[in-house]
């Protein structure tokens, strides 16, 4: 990681003081995008993010296909009621492109009976 503004401690020191001390963000956070590519990383690709809505995926078979911090994740409510999540991505290799998928082997084999 490039050592820049947004990653030095001292750009967020007059974020840190109490609230009627505090300040905002400095502009640029607001619409840089090598912020919003750290932001991306160090905050969405590492927290619980909530993704949908117990609606969207209330019967069996219902999926729901989105995105955080550049990744896609399917959500998938199973015959039994469970709800079990992938994470997807897409890529190349020796040119040929190809998509894969992490998930809970354990939980996904046990359904399978394996």
């Amino acid at each position: 990681m490039k050592n820049n503004i947004f990653t030095q401690a001292e750009t967020y020191s007059k974020n840190r003081l109490p609230v009627d001390q505090a300040s905002t963000l400095i502009p640029a956070a607001y619409t840089n995008s090598e912020f919003f590519n750290l932001e991306k990383e160090m905050v969405f690709a590492n927290a619980w993010v909530a993704v949908g809505c117990l609606p969207q995926v209330s019967n069996a078979g219902d999926i729901l296909v989105t995105e955080v911090a550049g990744r896609s994740i399917l959500i998938v409510r199973e015959k039994t009621g469970n709800l079990d999540s992938t994470l997807c991505g897409i890529g190349k290799i020796e040119g040929q492109r190809v998509s894969i998928a992490a998930m809970d082997f354990q939980f996904m084999g046990g359904s399978m009976g394996v």
